[in-house]
């Protein structure tokens, strides 16, 4: 390669890159597209002037401009996606003033002079709404298949991507090719007819998406603060249902000499209405060992025929209890069916659990555990949940027999929660003190870590 063909190469890209990173500033939120986009007449601009020797500084400024925001050294892995997304921009980019270069120089027969109203009206079709739909349509749709756009704002990036090239096309490359073209004497007359009023067309627009921006964001911020205080109403008053929802299994509990599986079921079934978003409620009874077996029979007599006292091993299956001095066990839970695995375990066998059990009878009052992956919901997306841990006495003494426990899955507890609640648009996310996402309304976000990656995402 000749070094002017270096120099060309260098030349464009940082002219693009340069333009495109200042006009971004127009961007009008919700989308990725700038409502004027000068790098699209550079980038014209320069492949006229320099011919397609310049087709490779487009694609590299247009890539640095988006890749810009991911470049990272601290972690390469997390910028593979971005990098890919960012050639196949740069490749619309590219391919787009690359066609209109050719087209003009097949269809303009006055040679860039522009001296007829067929020829300006050649340039303006073929530099505008004809040649402008390449770049905004695979670079949306490049968006759209990486994720970072929905469907539904796929229509108005489009469309603004699609209006912010034509603008900067017909507006820019007239401009440049009458300062790149100061020999030709045709062009030198059309600086101030040409120039000027393009300048302050350019200018007026800027203004008014300026302004168009700041509303929008405005408008979008007092959206947010709106659903987001709805939101906040809405959680505290399920928080409130469920809390008087374990008062009841409490008071029941405390006031009953015996509790039959019929019975728990019936009153369990009154107090929790259908597709509530507590996961399960349960009666854990306290059993001595001595006792066990004795048990075990009681409980295969009253309708469990294949009652067994569990807990879970380090590769969290279900396997017989280890013999210890004492066994909290889930005795009645409800709603059955859909908690089967949980009847029977032993909520003791961890030592976390039996800490927070110890600090529930110590308070004499509910206790909540840290986070948990519940049973009942190992293969699920986001099965972490939490305890409601309450203890129940025996009825007239203060003798703890017992604990009401609350199940809590995260995905089911706010799916009820925000089942008429506005989230379009809204990427929710609850982070625990380990920094690990224990829920979200998207599924990408399982198993992940709340880094500084999205920090940084959640805080723009």
């Amino acid at each position: 390669m000749k070094i002017k063909y270096i120099y060309i190469t260098i030349f464009t890209a940082l002219a693009y890159f340069a333009t495109a990173r200042l006009s971004l500033l127009l961007a009008i939120p919700p989308g990725f597209a700038s409502a004027a986009w000068p790098p699209a007449g550079i980038a014209l601009a320069c492949l006229l002037h320099f011919r397609g020797h310049a087709t490779l500084g487009i694609l590299i400024g247009s890539f640095l401009t988006n890749m810009w925001p991911y470049v990272s050294l601290s972690n390469l892995e997390s910028i593979q996606r971005p990098m890919v997304t960012a050639l196949i921009i740069g490749i619309g980019a590219a391919l787009q003033s690359y066609i209109i270069y050719r087209s003009i120089k097949y269809f303009d027969k006055s040679k860039l002079k522009l001296d007829s109203k067929e020829s300006v009206f050649k340039f303006m079709l073929i530099c505008g709404p004809l040649g402008c739909l390449t770049s905004s349509s695979i670079g949306v749709s490049t968006l759209f298949f990486s994720g970072i756009i929905s469907s539904k704002s796929f229509l108005f990036s489009w469309f603004t991507w699609w209006t912010g090239d034509i603008i900067g096309t017909i507006t820019f490359t007239p401009i440049l090719i009458s300062l790149f073209r100061r020999s030709e004497k045709l062009w030198v007359g059309r600086r101030k007819t040409v120039t000027l009023p393009s300048a302050i067309l350019f200018s007026l627009i800027v203004v008014i998406f300026i302004n168009a921006r700041n509303w929008e964001q405005q408008r979008l911020e007092n959206r947010f603060n709106t659903r987001f205080k709805d939101i906040t109403t809405t959680v505290n008053s399920y928080y409130r249902y469920y809390q008087d929802t374990l008062n009841a299994a409490l008071a029941y509990i405390n006031n009953s000499e015996r509790i039959t599986h019929i019975e728990f079921q019936k009153f369990s079934s009154k107090i929790i209405r259908k597709q509530s978003g507590i996961r399960a409620i349960s009666w854990n009874r306290i059993i001595k060992d001595e006792d066990k077996e004795k048990f075990i029979q009681e409980m295969k007599l009253n309708g469990y025929p294949n009652f067994r006292i569990t807990e879970k091993n380090v590769d969290n299956q279900i396997i017989d209890a280890k013999k210890r001095d004492e066994y909290i066990v889930v005795t009645h839970i409800y709603p059955y069916e859909d908690n089967i695995k949980a009847h029977g375990l032993d909520v003791s066998f961890s030592r976390t659990r039996k800490e927070s059990l110890d600090k529930a009878h110590e308070l004499d009052d509910t206790y909540l555990t840290g986070d948990i992956t519940l049973v009942q919901d190992g293969g699920d997306f986001f099965p972490k949940g939490f305890l409601s841990l309450s203890p129940t006495k025996e009825k007239n003494t203060d003798i703890t027999n017992g604990y009401v426990a609350g199940v809590f899955n995260y995905k089911k507890m706010f799916k009820e929660m925000l089942a008429n609640s506005d989230l379009d648009g809204l990427e929710i996310l609850l982070i625990n003190s380990n920094n690990s996402i224990v829920y979200s309304n998207e599924d990408r976000y399982q198993d992940k870590k709340f880094d500084d990656k999205l920090k940084n995402k959640f805080s723009k």
